[in-house]
């Protein structure tokens, strides 16, 4: 639809998981079984069937991660794979060549292991910085998941996230119109951007003080 520029209805959504954690298996597909849903889940080819060892994870957090057999049992299932780069990289801190490197090679890695063509992509932390994103159709995705700081576009669809303390009416609020308006708002209307800058200005003086 956004290729050929047609509206997209409104009650239209994608379901998406990054990472591809084993409870995306044991849990969440069930559910979407029993919904007649389906999903495309993330995948880091250098940690399928390990623990998620990179930046920000904290020992806590450390769950387990799918195998390739249960993603290839899910992809035969009709559940959809993406890249998450090779390595759950921080993109912005690689220089360009790098960043190729870890397009490419998680997007081969994953169609080779699954015998499907990987169409889409997910920029791990949401650094999806508007020099990035050629890069990503460069290397011949479809689309990619990214950031709500930088306008929406192929490359850089936004996302709401959705955690396991949000309540029903949270839920109802983020697959609403009024969770994009929120949005527009914060982070893309002048005086959004002048609260968020201000707040920042806040918390960096009250840091110092401190």
């Amino acid at each position: 639809m956004l290729l050929n520029r047609e509206r997209i209805p409104d009650n239209y959504f994608a379901i998406t998981f990054d990472d591809g954690y084993q409870d995306n298996y044991d849990n969440a597909y069930p559910i979407l079984r029993d919904c007649g849903f389906t999903a495309t889940i993330f995948l880091v080819p250098d940690r399928v069937g390990a623990t998620p060892k990179w930046e920000g994870v904290s020992d806590r957090q450390d769950f387990p991660l799918m195998s390739w057999d249960v993603a290839r049992k899910l992809s035969a299932k009709g559940i959809d794979f993406g890249s998450h780069t090779q390595t759950h990289a921080m993109l912005t801190k690689q220089s360009e060549k790098e960043v190729f490197l870890e397009l490419e090679s998680s997007k081969r890695s994953i169609e080779k292991k699954l015998g499907k063509t990987v169409r889409l992509f997910a920029f791990p932390y949401e650094k999806a910085e508007p020099t990035l994103q050629p890069l990503v159709e460069k290397t011949g995705y479809l689309a990619a998941c990214g950031s709500l700081l930088y306008p929406q576009n192929r490359f850089n669809l936004w996302r709401a996230e959705c955690v396991g303390s949000d309540s029903l009416d949270d839920f109802r609020y983020k697959i609403s119109k009024s969770w994009r308006r929120s949005v527009i708002f914060k982070y893309h209307s002048p005086f959004g951007r002048a609260i968020r800058f201000a707040r920042r200005q806040v918390r960096s003086m009250v840091g110092r003080s401190g």
